[in-house]
């Protein structure tokens, strides 16, 4: 009996540069629909939602940056990050904005008598979050599934040197903005 092998796609890894840059890409309209999306929230003020939900946004911007951190870090678990935490996120965003009002961890933004630029932002939300978990995903199935897909794309970057990649600076001076906004605007 013989052990299966992965199935990869000749070339996978002549291909693994542009499946990073292609995830870059997909985390950096992700990143500029959270700092869109959470400047919209912070624009309508801590109280516009509900404790609960507040201090899980908090929580979930925490994940939100790590991501991309992970992301333009050229980690090797970048991949599979993306693809869960994105699809995971994407889900969070439609539970908590796309469905009816149900009083716990619940901001429907899709509802007609949310605000234009509300709706704007949530619907761009979910839809970078799940461009985020597909290209992940791409990513993985064209690596040969989950094993080969650790295999880092090269080097990782270093923490520092990620931190001033204006994608990544901008996510992290951004949100910082907008949680010390929403705590002073709480408490």
């Amino acid at each position: 009996m013989t052990a299966i092998q992965p199935q990869t796609s000749t070339g996978a890894a002549a291909d693994a540069p542009a499946d990073a840059r292609r995830l870059r890409w997909a985390t950096t309209f992700f990143a500029l629909a959270v700092l869109f999306h959470n400047g919209d929230h912070a624009r309508r003020g801590a109280d516009s939602v509900s404790d609960d939900l507040f201090w899980v946004g908090l929580a979930g911007i925490l994940v939100e940056v790590g991501l991309v951190v992970l992301v333009f870090m050229r980690h090797r678990w970048a991949p599979s990050a993306a693809a869960s935490l994105g699809f995971g996120l994407a889900f969070a965003y439609v539970m908590v904005h796309a469905l009816p009002e149900r009083g716990w961890l619940s901001d429907p933004l899709l509802e007609s008598g949310a605000e234009t630029v509300s709706r704007v932002a949530a619907t761009l939300l979910i839809l970078a979050a799940l461009g985020v978990g597909a290209t992940g995903t791409a990513v993985i199935r064209r690596r040969g599934g989950l094993a080969a897909a650790i295999v880092p794309d090269g080097p990782p970057e270093s923490l520092a040197h990620t931190l001033t990649n204006p994608v990544v600076a901008a996510m992290v001076a951004g949100n910082a903005v907008v949680v010390t906004t929403s705590l002073v605007g709480y408490l």
